[in-house]
C-alpha cells in the first residue's frame, strides 16, 4: 500500500491551480485511461492514479441502458448532454417561462436525472448564471458591432414607440423595418425628459439616423419626438381603429334591445289576434322589426368603414397598384369616419361613443401628414439618385408599387387577401418587364434600385404594432413568472436581437447592421460549466 502510494504523483503535482475538473476533463481523462491505461492518463494529464480511477468508477453505469450509459460517460456524450441541458434552459426557462420544477420534470421524464444534478436549486443558479451570460454577451455583441459600422454611411431608421406597464413601467423603442428593439428598459416614468434620456442611450451608441418617430398620442413621447429627435411623429392608426371598437359594441347593444324589443311585441301580436287591438301590435311589431334590420345594416355599414380605414391608408391603391395623393386618402378617411359618425348617431348611443369617433376624426390630419411626409422622403431620396427623367418617373410610378406591393403580400394574413393581392402584383410586375427603360439598365443597377425601393417603402410605418406584439410578449412572460425583473428584460431583448430568426434566416441585428454576428448559444455552451453528477445518496 505504501509503495503504490509513493508512486502515485500528488494530486496538485503539475497543475498551475487546485481547481474543481469538469465533466469534460473527466470524460476525457476515462476514456483516454481506457483506450490505453490508468497510469498513461494519469501522467499525461499529470494526475494521480487514485484521481483516475475513482473518476472511472464514478460512472453512471445503468444496467436496463448500457448503450445509453456509455455515451453519456463518453467525451462526445457528455457535450451532447451538455448542449441538450442548456438548451433546454434557454429555450424552455429563459424564452419560456418554465420554472425550475418544470425543468426538473422535463428531465426526469427524459430519463436524464441520473446522469445530471438537476434539483430545482440547483436549475435556478445555471439559469441565473445564463441570464447574467446573455445580458453580458449582448453588451458586447452590440459594442462590437456598433464600434465595427462606426465612421461608415449612417443608415436611416423609422421607429415605433410604446409604454408597457408589468409591476413597473417599461418604455419600448423598435426599429421598425428591421424589428431590432433599442431600448426596453424600466422607468419610474414616463415623460419627455425619461424618454429623452431613453433614446439617447439607445441610439446615440448605434451609426443610426431616426427619421421618424410612430407613437400613439401620449404626450411624453410627442414631446421627445419634437424636442430630442425633430423629426416627424407618425399617429399610429392601430390605435385609431382600436377607438371605434366601442363603437360596435354600443351598436350591437342596441341590436340586442331591439331585438328584445321585437321578441315582446312578437309575443303581444300573436296574443292579440282576432281582437280589436291585433293591427296595432302587428304595426309595434313592424316597427320593432325595421328597427332591427336597419341597426343591422348600419353594424354591417360601421365594419365595413372601419376595414375601410385600413384599407385605403396605403401610398400605393392595393386594387390597381397605382399611387395615391396624401389629399385623396384624407378624404376617402374622413368619408368614412363621418358614416361611421352618422350610423352611432342615427343608433342613438351614449355620448362616450360619439367621443371616441371625434377623436378619431382629429387624427385624420395626422394620419394624411404622415402620408405627405413618406411622399416627400421617397422624393428627394429618388432625387438624389442622380437619375433620368424617365427612369426617376418610371421608379416613383412602377418600381415603387411593386416594393410596396411585394411588402403588403408578405404580411397579409388571409389568403383571399393574399390572392388579391398577387394578381395586382403580377400586373405591375409586368409593367416593370415591359419597360424599356428598366430593360436598358444591367441586372446589377436593377437589384440595387430594388433593394433601394425596398427599404423606401418601410419607412411607410402605419402602426406601432411590432411594439404593441412586444408588449404583448412581455405580458406573457410577466404571467409566467409574476416579475420581469432588469436582468431577465434584458435576456429577453438580447434574445430578441440576435437569436430569433425570420423566414429569411436573418436575425433583427443582421437586418439592422447588414452584417454577421456571433451565436449567443455556443458563447453560452463555452462560459456555463455542465452540471455535475448527482450527488450520490445512501442506500
Amino acid at each position: 500500500m505504501l509503495s503504490q502510494t509513493a508512486q502515485d504523483p500528488p494530486a496538485t503535482q503539475g497543475r498551475r491551480a487546485s481547481r474543481p475538473f469538469s465533466r469534460f476533463e473527466r470524460a476525457d481523462a476515462v476514456a483516454q485511461a481506457e483506450a490505453s491505461t490508468t497510469s498513461g492518463a494519469a501522467r499525461l494529464r499529470r494526475l494521480s492514479r487514485r484521481t483516475v480511477r475513482a473518476w472511472r468508477a464514478r460512472r453512471r453505469r445503468d444496467p436496463d441502458r448500457p448503450a445509453l450509459s456509455a455515451f453519456l460517460d463518453s467525451p462526445e456524450g457528455a457535450r451532447a448532454l451538455h448542449r441538450i441541458v442548456l438548451a433546454a434552459l434557454f429555450v424552455f426557462g429563459v424564452m419560456g417561462g418554465a420554472g425550475a420544477a418544470t425543468l426538473r420534470t422535463f428531465f426526469v421524464m427524459a430519463g436524464l436525472s441520473p446522469w445530471i444534478a438537476c434539483s430545482e436549486s440547483t436549475l435556478r443558479r445555471t439559469s441565473a448564471t445564463m441570464i447574467h451570460e446573455i445580458g453580458a454577451w449582448g453588451d458586447a455583441t452590440g459594442q462590437r458591432l456598433g464600434d465595427a459600422l462606426r465612421g461608415s454611411v449612417e443608415r436611416m431608421i423609422s421607429i415605433a414607440l410604446d409604454e408597457t406597464w408589468k409591476r413597473s413601467m417599461i418604455l419600448v423603442a423598435m426599429d421598425t423595418a428591421s424589428g431590432f428593439v433599442l431600448a426596453e428598459v424600466h422607468a419610474a416614468a414616463r415623460d419627455a425628459a425619461t424618454w429623452t434620456a431613453t433614446l439617447a442611450k439607445a441610439v446615440g451608441a448605434l451609426p443610426v439616423r431616426v427619421v421618424q418617430a410612430v407613437a400613439d398620442e401620449a404626450k411624453g413621447i410627442a414631446a421627445c419626438i419634437a424636442g430630442m429627435l425633430g423629426v416627424h411623429r407618425g399617429s399610429d392608426l392601430f390605435h385609431g381603429l382600436h377607438e371605434l371598437g366601442p363603437v360596435v359594441g354600443a351598436l350591437h347593444g342596441k341590436l340586442a334591445e331591439a331585438e328584445a324589443a321585437a321578441d315582446k311585441t312578437g309575443v303581444a301580436q300573436r296574443a292579440a289576434q282576432g281582437t280589436d287591438g291585433a293591427q296595432e301590435a302587428r304595426a309595434k311589431h313592424a316597427e320593432h322589426r325595421g328597427a332591427v334590420r336597419r341597426l343591422r345594416d348600419r353594424i354591417d355599414t360601421v365594419c365595413e368603414c372601419i376595414r375601410g380605414l385600413s384599407r385605403v391608408f396605403h401610398p400605393v391603391d392595393l386594387a390597381t397598384g397605382e399611387r395615391v395623393e396624401a389629399s385623396a386618402v384624407g378624404r376617402q378617411l374622413e368619408q368614412y369616419l363621418a358614416r361611421i359618425l352618422y350610423a352611432a348617431e342615427e343608433s342613438g348611443v351614449r355620448a362616450k361613443v360619439i367621443e371616441r369617433i371625434a377623436k378619431v376624426l382629429r387624427l385624420v390630419p395626422t394620419w394624411t401628414a404622415s402620408l405627405t411626409w413618406w411622399e416627400r422622403f421617397e422624393s428627394a431620396q429618388r432625387e438624389a439618385l442622380g437619375l433620368s427623367a424617365e427612369l426617376s418617373a418610371f421608379v416613383r410610378d412602377v418600381l415603387i408599387p411593386w416594393a410596396y406591393l411585394t411588402h403588403r403580400l408578405g404580411v397579409a394574413s388571409h389568403a383571399t387577401e393574399r390572392a388579391e393581392l398577387r394578381d395586382v402584383l403580377a400586373a405591375v410586375t409586368a409593367k416593370l418587364a415591359a419597360s424599356a427603360a428598366w430593360s436598358a439598365l444591367l441586372p446589377t443597377v436593377q437589384e440595387a434600385l430594388q433593394r433601394w425601393a425596398v427599404g423606401i417603402v418601410a419607412h411607410f410605418v402605419r402602426t406601432s404594432s411590432c411594439v404593441e406584439g412586444r408588449n404583448g410578449f412581455l405580458s406573457l412572460r410577466y404571467h409566467h413568472r409574476r416579475a420581469l425583473p432588469p436582468e431577465l428584460l434584458k435576456a429577453l431583448t438580447v434574445i430578441h436581437n440576435y437569436v430569433l430568426r425570420r423566414d429569411d434566416g436573418t436575425t433583427a441585428a443582421n437586418r439592422l447592421f447588414g452584417v454577421s454576428h456571433a451565436d449567443l448559444f455556443e458563447h453560452l455552451l463555452q462560459v456555463i460549466p455542465p452540471l455535475p453528477l448527482p450527488r450520490k445518496r445512501a442506500a
